[in-house]
Parts: C-alpha cells; sequence; structure tokens
C-alpha cells in the first residue's frame, strides 16, 4: 500500500481541484499526505511573511485532510517547482504525486 502521497498546491484555486481526488486515494489506501508548496521568488528581507503565508496556506489544506480522517503533514519550500517536487517525491520516499494540471489543451483518443 502507499506509505505518502505528495500533493503540491500553489496557492491557485486550480491547483487545489486535486485535493478531493487525493482526499479519496487517502481514504481508501491510508497513506500519509504531505501538502507541499514551493515559493519561486528568491529570498529577500520582505519574503518571510510570504514564508508565513504560504505556511497558514498549506496547514488549512492539511486541515481539509485531518477532518477527512487522513494524516496530514505541510512542508514549504523554496526554488523551483519541477525540481523541488521531484527531490521532495525522493528525499521523502513518497509513493504517489496528485497534482492538477494547467494545461488547457483537450485529450485526443
Amino acid at each position: 500500500m502507499f506509505q505518502s502521497i505528495l500533493i503540491p498546491v500553489d496557492g491557485t484555486s486550480g491547483s487545489e481541484h486535486a485535493i478531493p481526488y487525493a482526499l479519496g486515494l487517502a481514504q481508501a489506501l491510508d497513506p500519509e499526505i504531505i501538502v507541499y508548496r514551493v515559493i519561486t521568488t528568491p529570498v529577500a528581507p520582505s519574503s518571510a511573511g510570504e514564508e508565513q503565508q504560504a505556511a497558514k496556506y498549506v496547514t488549512k489544506i492539511a486541515e481539509e485532510f485531518r477532518a477527512g480522517g487522513v494524516v496530514a503533514k505541510t512542508m514549504v519550500h523554496r526554488g523551483d517547482p519541477p525540481v523541488e517536487i521531484g527531490k521532495a517525491a525522493v528525499d521523502w520516499n513518497v509513493v504517489a504525486i496528485v497534482m492538477a494540471t494547467r494545461s488547457r489543451r483537450r485529450v485526443e483518443n
């Protein structure tokens, strides 16, 4: 069975479309959920507020999972999202990543 599922979110409602799918998967398979936010802006003196805001955001989403009976933790890092998500998947022994896409292209049969 799954040990942990990574849910990358970016602060947009579009990224949150994956949450119900991840919740259903987590309720069926009983893994730990990691709600993950990658901040893309460089570190600056004014960036502390951005990190606090990101931490509050992922905590709010983690609470949705906890309310559904799922163990959830949160992580916030700074960097390039594709790189950081890939590193997180390897470093944290993640066996699944559930995320939304921004692609508006239609899937052809």
